[in-house]
């Protein structure tokens, strides 16, 4: 995964004021996952499969990749093209690569892959929607809004006194 890690700072820290929640929410699910790992900078050759483009500001549903490696795999295309968003100034796409697709191209063409792999292993452009991209800020939150949680908090935090001064109470009605 690629992302500005060295910027999350050490320690323990409280989530309700951790300034990159996301990008440390993340890091702790991902953190003693073998498979994963993290990086500053996309590497030229993943050690997977396949490697997943996606540009900032899209979000992933929950079977979104799933979906998206089982279309690749059945039709055995090296490149999918995801369209997310179309505009005058250009289209704002992901990309799903075979690996191997691409490391064979890299033996037979320069810095432009995308041909020769289409050549050899097909490639094809979808849209985002089916597959289940959506744009971040209309995507639901995993980890919620700091504010919110802290209203929450303190509702809860409200109910708590509340039971304790009415537990109080009826054991000085059982005392009498």
């Amino acid at each position: 995964m690629t992302g500005p890690w060295p910027a999350l700072p050490g320690g323990r820290r409280s989530s309700l004021d951790e300034p990159l929640l996301d990008l440390r929410l993340v890091r702790n699910l991902y953190g003693d996952e073998p498979r994963v790992s993290f990086a500053e900078t996309t590497p030229d050759a993943a050690p997977a499969p396949f490697r997943l483009l996606c540009p900032a500001g899209w979000a992933l549903g929950a079977d979104t990749l799933d979906r998206l490696v089982e279309h690749a795999e059945s039709e055995g295309y090296g490149l999918l093209s995801v369209v997310l968003d179309e505009r005058e100034n250009g289209v704002t796409a992901a990309r799903l690569e075979r690996t191997a697709a691409f490391a064979r191209a890299a033996l037979v063409a320069g810095d432009d892959r995308d041909d020769p792999v289409h050549e050899m292993f097909g490639s094809l452009w979808v849209g985002g929607e089916e597959f289940g991209f959506t744009p971040a800020d209309r995507s639901q939150p995993v980890a919620g809004d700091t504010a919110r949680w802290r209203a929450e908090a303190a509702r809860w935090q409200r109910e708590a006194k509340r039971l304790e001064n009415e537990v109080s109470g009826l054991r000085r009605e059982a005392r009498e």
